[in-house]
């Protein structure tokens, strides 16, 4: 038969086909489900022989829990000592404070922006209390907020550590004589609050005034403790020097005749849970209270433990769909995943939950518990490792109870050992961080055997933290450029000898020392400063850190790190503010440090006796100041001709009409500029105008071409 292809010209609403449906319903033999709900089996027998096979029939038979008694210890956390101090109270009634912010909380950061806001409110207690003809003394005496203006050797250093912080050092020229350095009234009234009277020249006003002053002054102190937590009293700070960490210990008391002492000494400042804290093997000076410890009796009944995913075990219902366990894969390695798995699929509802509320702040020890099942059989439940039951050979079961469990405390002095407790620390929850203000590393060189503290971040004067480096860099240029230029011998020797290189004044040395007993450790030393081409006084030539944790102690005592607290990788600390609010409502905010692992190993820089070519230093070409007039106010103007300019090294665009605005945020704010162009080209006039009330700016204007013939080579300082 031959073939015929199909027509692909038919259409297909031309073909035929047969439309129809039909449905499948089931038709029960019975109107009762009786049958079905029994899911019943025919072969029986099969069943209970793989049941036998697999020995199921081992199994206890045990009836389902019915009821519960537990007998707990409650003691709340009634003592804290920081570092070495004595302990103190802690009361708990209202806890009026958070555990971690009394232990963490360290002084603020003193900066010029700290002292004016003490000083405003200072003000604002005084005219309050009606007491306004004692401002003044304030604002132009001893406890007045003045910017640094000694520019003279011997002062230069510590004039150009606060003049390369532009902004602060501008907000204290512009508030000169019109604020109060706060902080430095708070030093001395903070031990007595009679001192007032001699600061405000009130030795003679009338008593009323007198009692007004001091009044004021106690409520002072009380508004800067309330704002800041921070330590009270010598040795009341929680930071170890030595240990580069926190150190601290809390007590419970107990039934018995010593509290339960827990102890820290190694906090390093972050989130502080109960695996924060050890079980001390001493009471170490705390006192026991026992007739706080009330036990608790309470009786519940026992609850499957339920979670998202877990296997229904009733007929019939679906399992949540949102958490499929099922679709979880593992390795024939991954034995902690596999064993999750079984868990929830096969032994999920042979545990049961007893809720139990453990208040915060609070020691919790589980004393016995029994529980009763159906069949009216009582069970004295013993904690995990602590069973006293064997097996038919006499092996024990499950004695192990010194093994690491989930929040179980382990013992000081032996780490394999744990105590069933439950720790609940009296800590804020929502902890609100802010910006890093200060940040140092200890990091060792290998080349020097010495550790070094890098002030990475330094506080900028107004509360915010800047680059250590770049400050320290400003800080080197600054002196270069004013300091009295060092003598130099003629000589035609292209060979010059340099005892020892410098180093960046952010790294402040640390030098191993031993004790009388031979125990190696670290000691802060002093660096030298050496500023190329200049003479430094001895008042100059000793780099001070910056930073709060580099300056902890007072100024005769010794700054010594144990050596074993540096590891090769080096350790950083981060200081910032911490905010957290209280059950009460109250908002709590301290400073705090941090510590975590370093980077790794740093070199300085640091070499000596070294033979360099003798190479001479040469300044780039550039048109310098024009004129240097006073006009009829007695402002300085200088005019300097501007076609290229250079801060901190990095060139800006030729200087047009367009770009002044950008030029003035240039100006505005920095150390020097270096003026380079050439002659035929056309520039600018800077013109640095001083107000009559302090305030400086600069007006950017366009000059001729032709620059005149006076022009000298110099620089332009901003604030000179």
């Amino acid at each position: 038969m031959p073939y015929t292809p199909p027509n692909p010209k038919r259409l297909v609403n031309e073909v035929s086909s047969i439309v129809g449906g039909n449905r499948l319903e089931p038709r029960p033999r019975s109107r009762e489900f009786n049958r079905s709900l029994r899911a019943e089996v025919r072969d029986a027998a099969w069943l209970l022989t793989r049941q036998w096979q697999l020995k199921e029939f081992r199994a206890e038979d045990r009836g389902m829990p019915v009821e519960a008694e537990i007998v707990l210890e409650v003691s709340r956390v009634n003592q804290v000592r920081l570092n070495t101090s004595t302990p103190v109270a802690f009361t708990q009634e209202r806890l009026p404070l958070p555990l971690d912010a009394l232990v963490q909380g360290q002084a603020p950061v003193v900066d010029p922006g700290l002292r004016l806001q003490m000083g405003y409110y200072w003000v604002q207690l005084l005219r309050q209390a009606g007491l306004t003809s004692y401002v003044a003394p304030f604002q132009t005496g001893t406890y007045a907020l003045e910017a640094q203006n000694d520019q003279t050797p011997g002062h230069l250093a510590e004039y150009g550590s606060e003049y390369v912080l532009s902004e602060a050092h501008l907000m204290l020229r512009t508030l000169s004589g019109k604020a109060v350095d706060g902080y430095r009234v708070f030093e001395e009234v903070l031990p007595d609050a009679n001192a007032v009277l001699a600061a405000a020249g009130a030795q003679n006003a009338p008593p009323a005034e007198q009692q007004q002053l001091r009044e004021a002054a106690s409520a002072f102190v009380a508004w800067f403790r309330r704002l800041y937590t921070q330590p009270t009293g010598a040795n009341a700070s929680a930071w170890s020097i030595p240990d580069v960490s926190y150190r601290f210990a809390a007590a419970a008391p107990t039934s018995g005749t010593s509290p339960l002492v827990l102890t820290a000494p190694e906090h390093d400042g972050q989130d502080m849970h109960w695996y924060s804290v050890d079980v001390a093997a001493s009471a170490g000076g705390f006192q026991n209270t026992a007739n706080v410890v009330q036990p608790v009796t309470q009786r519940f009944v026992p609850s499957e433990i339920e979670f998202a995913g877990a296997p229904s075990a009733r007929w019939w219902e679906f399992e949540d769909g949102k958490v499929d366990f099922g679709k979880v894969t593992a390795d024939p390695s991954d034995f902690g995943r596999m064993l999750l798995q079984e868990f929830m699929f096969l032994y999920q509802n042979d545990w049961f939950a007893l809720p139990y509320t453990v208040p915060v702040g609070s020691m919790c020890t589980v004393k016995s518990l029994v529980v009763t099942d159906v069949f009216g059989q009582r069970y004295d439940i013993r904690a995990a490792g602590r069973s006293e039951q064997t097996e038919e050979d006499g092996t024990a079961i499950d004695t192990d109870w010194g093994r690491w469990s989930m929040y179980a405390l382990s013992e000081e002095s032996n780490r394999a050992m744990s105590e069933p407790r439950l720790f609940i620390p009296p800590t804020s929850l929502a902890l609100q961080e802010g910006p890093d203000l200060e940040q140092v590393l200890l990091l060792r060189e290998e080349a020097t055997n010495m550790v070094w503290g890098v002030e990475q971040l330094v506080s900028d004067g107004l509360g915010r933290g800047t680059d250590g480096n770049a400050v320290a860099a400003r800080v080197t240029e600054y002196l270069r450029r004013h300091a009295p230029a060092a003598a130099t011998a003629a000589t035609t020797s292209p060979y010059a000898y340099q005892l020892a290189t410098s180093v960046a004044e952010n790294w402040i040395p640390f030098v191993l020392t031993q004790t009388g007993q031979g125990v190696v450790q670290l000691e802060q030393g002093a660096m030298l400063r050496y500023v190329e081409g200049v003479n430094l006084p001895a008042a100059d030539s000793v780099v001070q850190p910056r930073t709060s944790l580099l300056n902890l102690g007072a100024p005769t005592d010794n700054y010594i790190v144990r050596e074993h607290r540096v590891p090769p990788a080096g350790i950083r600390v981060d200081g910032n503010y911490r905010r957290a609010r209280w059950f009460d409502g109250r908002t709590v905010v301290w400073y705090a440090r941090d510590r975590s692992p370093g980077r790794g190993n740093g070199s300085s820089g640091l070499a000596y006796d070294q033979l360099l070519p003798r190479t001479p230093r040469t300044e780039p070409a550039c048109f310098g100041i024009t004129a240097a007039t006073f006009n009829a106010a007695g402002t300085r103007i200088e005019r300097v001709r501007l076609s290229q300019l250079t801060a901190q090294g990095v060139p800006i665009e030729p200087v047009q009409e367009k770009n002044r605005a950008q030029l003035l945020d240039m100006l505005i704010g920095q150390d020097e500029f270096v003026v380079l162009g050439t002659g035929g080209s056309t520039g600018a006039s800077v013109e640095l105008v001083t107000l009559p009330s302090g305030l400086q700016f600069i007006q950017v204007a366009p000059v001729p071409a032709n620059p005149p013939a006076q022009d000298s080579l110099g620089t332009l300082p901003v604030v000179p």
